[in-house]
């Protein structure tokens, strides 16, 4: 009993650890300069209307860091952005420059939209324990990555500054907040001497005076913390494509070098890859010819270890897509929604044919064709089905051939409407369906054309396109016994008679009725059965095939005994 409670006990401890596995938060990387971990309650002002247009920090670098990437800062916005902003590296900080220098070792501008998307948004931005290392509930670390690393000297100072670009950059409002530290890092006793933070007015750098916010919060990395992550971004999944075409593939890549990424819809093998695409900012284009018949795309970095779609890593990527086909020579306005949505369509249930056209015997005026609908079913008192019909050119004959609302139909999953055909050029109809105000929820066009070939065969008194050729043959011995066969299966299975009635064959015994006669039919089988006869149907073809296999039988050893030496 104890060794079980003590084992039950195990399995509870180890079943807690694993639900506790994945929802422990999510440290911020350390730089390789400074990292900050008291838990402050200072901010400064980055970005103020008519104060700050900018802040940046004088900082050392440590003893082995002999590059510089990144720059992280801990930074919470009260509103949009609706300039640019330049980040830029310098060697010291000088006044008289929107980049804080004459010449900045590095710069990268960040458009308004960046920005919004990478700084995070509060209305209040409160800093009420917002500092330390990790992120807090508003203050979140942003990383400001240069395209390249810059060689640095350790132990040497240097200053970044987040800034206007000129003075038409410069915001209206007072937006963008930054945790300090007030002369603290890496605890609370140890000042960081080495440091200085200023403010920029435009291009005028101001110190503010001792005992303010003496240094930001910041982080220095020599490789990118926050690494672009090598992805597909264009196909998303289920995206179509045009078969038979080249499709353009781009996507992001955390390395910047040529001939750095390739392409594939072969996702059993990446052998034979091309690495033909080059990695420029972080982005890769390239295109792929698809011919309709693969249903994924695969990205793959050089230094990627994955050798097919499933034994991947993180430096490839693989969508699903499908395809779709564009019918040459039709006005462009049919081309709209051609490709198959799950929550709408219209299915063509007879007569089966493959798009985009259908063509009919000669003789033919119109054909009818059974229509069924998919859509949700909420929708139904809001969807109409519209048919237009062109001429072979495209021009158009009538917008509104046959109109009708779903709901006023008896039935929308069969549901017929004749269209009319011509063996002049072919009629093209447009098939549509509608919702609330005109919103095309599905539409794709067809051909409907005659055939000009009349077609001539030899009556059922012959049986066969070569009447006196079957004679001659019938005339040899082994031909004989393959047309006695042919003729006995033909007028077994072909042949016209006079058919019986559908109940025929069904089995029925004489009851008693309620006037006490025997009058009464009481069906025990009937042949008549829609089950019964598909099932009967459904054996026919493996009968005739049955004897056609023993026919084959005795022919082969019918001839065998032919050559059989004995004879």
């Amino acid at each position: 009993m104890k060794l079980n409670k003590i084992f039950l006990t195990i399995v509870m401890v180890w079943l807690g650890s694993l639900c506790l596995i994945g929802k422990a938060k999510a440290t911020a990387p350390i730089g390789d300069v400074v990292s900050f971990s008291p838990s402050t309650n200072w901010y400064s002002w980055i970005v103020r209307v008519y104060n700050e247009t900018g802040r940046g920090q004088v900082f050392k670098t440590s003893t082995t860091t002999n590059a510089i990437r990144s720059v992280g800062l801990k930074l919470c916005r009260q509103s949009d952005f609706t300039k640019p902003k330049t980040f830029t590296l310098c060697s010291s900080a000088q006044s008289g420059y929107f980049a804080g220098c004459s010449n900045p070792l590095a710069s990268k501008t960040y458009t308004a939209s960046e920005l919004n998307n990478m700084i995070p948004y509060d209305a209040n931005c409160s800093a009420n324990n917002e500092g330390g290392n990790e992120d807090g509930t508003y203050f979140k670390w942003v990383y400001f990555t240069f395209d390249n690393s810059i060689l640095v000297s350790s132990t040497a100072s240097y200053f970044f500054l987040f800034n206007s670009g000129s003075a038409n950059d410069n915001e209206n409002n007072g937006l963008l907040r930054n945790m300090y530290n007030n002369c603290h890092y890496n605890g609370s006793s140890q000042d960081y001497l080495d440091g200085q933070t200023y403010y920029y007015q435009s291009a005028t750098r101001y110190q503010e005076s001792l005992g303010a916010s003496c240094d930001m919060l910041f982080k220095v990395f020599s490789d990118d913390p926050d690494p672009t992550p090598f992805a597909i971004t264009s196909h998303q999944d289920n995206d179509p494509y045009e078969k038979d075409t080249w499709v353009t593939v781009t996507g992001t890549c955390p390395t910047n070098e040529i001939n750095q990424v390739g392409l594939t819809n072969n996702c059993y093998s990446f052998n034979d890859v091309n690495y033909n695409l080059d990695c420029v900012s972080n982005t890769f284009s390239g295109k792929i010819y698809m011919d309709g018949s693969k249903d994924k795309l695969a990205a793959i970095d050089r230094n990627s270890t994955a050798g097919d779609c499933v034994a991947y890593d993180n430096l490839m990527d693989v969508v699903n897509v499908r395809s779709i086909e564009i019918i040459q020579g039709y006005p462009d306005d049919w081309y709209f929604n051609f490709s198959y949505y799950d929550d709408y369509d219209i299915k063509i249930l007879s007569p089966v044919f493959q798009l985009p056209s259908i063509t009919q015997p000669y003789g033919t005026t119109s054909t009818l064709f059974t229509f069924q609908f998919v859509y949700p079913p909420a929708e139904l008192n809001n969807l109409t089905f519209n048919i237009k019909q062109y001429d072979h050119d495209g021009n158009l004959l009538n917008s509104s051939y046959h109109v009708s609302a779903l709901s006023a139909m008896a039935n929308t999953q069969s549901y017929g409407v004749n269209l009319t055909a011509t063996s002049s050029g072919g009629t093209h109809y447009v098939v549509q369906l509608i919702g609330t105000g005109n919103d095309m929820k599905r539409q794709y066009p067809f051909g409907v054309f005659v055939s000009d070939l009349e077609y001539s065969f030899n009556s059922h008194e012959t049986k066969s396109l070569f009447p006196r050729l079957v004679s001659e043959l019938k005339k040899k011995i082994v031909f004989n016994y393959y047309f006695a066969f042919h003729d006995g299966f033909y007028d077994m299975f072909n042949a016209s008679s006079t058919y019986a009635t559908a109940t025929a064959l069904d089995i029925t015994l004489k009851s008693m009725s309620d006037d006490k006669k025997y009058d009464l039919d009481v069906k025990i089988f009937s042949f008549s059965d829609p089950i019964v006869k598909k099932f009967s149907d459904g054996l026919r073809p493996y009968i005739t095939a049955f004897l056609w296999l023993i026919f084959a039988l005795y022919v082969v050893l019918r001839i065998a005994r032919l050559f059989n030496n004995n004879n």
